[in-house]
């Protein structure tokens, strides 16, 4: 199906309709060990100020992918806080 594009009219109608909070989703969450929630935890914490405008569940993403060395989602955070730092003048 992928291949002859059958369906992805109603892929991408879905998708928008998600966007823009037409159809609820339900994310599963994945419960980690005592160890890795109370870092989870922690970091999520230490992301709240810097992150205002995000929701809880996002700055829980960036605290996992930190945990597990993204070094990709590092160098994001990096970029966005100098940018930011610029645009105040704090840098």
């Amino acid at each position: 199906m992928a291949r002859s594009a059958r369906g992805l009219e109603e892929l991408k109608e879905a998708v928008a309709d998600v966007a823009a909070c037409r159809i609820k989703t339900h994310p599963s969450r994945v419960i980690y060990p005592e160890a890795i929630e109370g870092a989870i935890k922690t970091l999520s914490a230490k992301l709240q100020p810097l992150l205002s405008r995000s929701n809880a569940l996002r700055r829980r993403w960036i605290a996992l992918r930190l945990l597990d060395g993204d070094d990709t989602v590092l160098a994001a955070l990096t970029d966005y806080f100098v940018k930011n730092s610029r645009e105040e003048g704090t840098v």
